[in-house]
């Protein structure tokens, strides 16, 4: 009689087991880790030509029609807004404005100059990014070293440069004058 007893009791304790089982099952959870990757992106797309005086920009050509006056061969002040619309970095960027001559320049050969001439037309360069003012470019001082400005974060927006020279007091000797401007919006300026 014994024996029987234990055989039992035995199979009482795995079917109360499983009894307590059906219960837990009731309410369970996972978790699911999930993950992905937001590469760093840049986008400049082209300028327009906002408004002028003196100065025209279309396809990426910034032109100064009157240079200087036609009586006295100084300066006449000239001025361009171009706006760069969704200029957009993801990330902590840096923006970058230079000029390859460090202002305009001829092309050509200088003949002997007598008395004083300018060889070279200085400009300035202001703009916005979105929320964030911009360094000015001031091609009498920076030369050809360009200036750069850290956006602090991702940022989007209208870029606006304002492209200006002013009324001069030195005539200019006659060539063609010509500059590159960079713009660049990126990590590795």
């Amino acid at each position: 009689m014994k024996l029987k007893h234990l055989i039992f009791s035995a199979a009482v304790i795995p079917a109360t087991f499983c009894t307590s089982q059906v219960y837990s099952a009731d309410s369970s959870s996972v978790e699911i880790q999930m993950s992905g990757y937001a590469q760093p992106v840049c986008q400049l797309p082209g300028g327009t030509q906002k408004s002028a005086s003196n100065a025209t920009f279309n396809n990426g050509l910034l032109t100064i029609p009157n240079l200087i006056d036609q009586n006295t061969a100084m300066v006449k002040a000239a001025s361009v807004t171009i706006e760069f619309p969704n200029v957009m970095c993801n990330y902590k960027a840096t923006i970058s404005i230079g000029s390859m001559n460090g202002g305009l320049k001829t092309d050509g050969a200088i003949p002997n100059l007598s008395g004083d001439f300018l060889e070279k037309v200085n400009y300035k360069i202001q703009g916005t990014w979105g929320g964030l003012g911009l360094p000015t470019l001031d091609t009498s001082t920076a030369g050809t070293t360009p200036v750069n400005k850290d956006a602090g974060g991702a940022n989007r927006g209208t870029l606006q440069l304002i492209v200006s020279t002013v009324d001069g007091n030195t005539p200019v000797v006659a060539g063609d004058f010509k500059d590159n401007l960079v713009l660049k919006v990126g990590s590795a300026l």
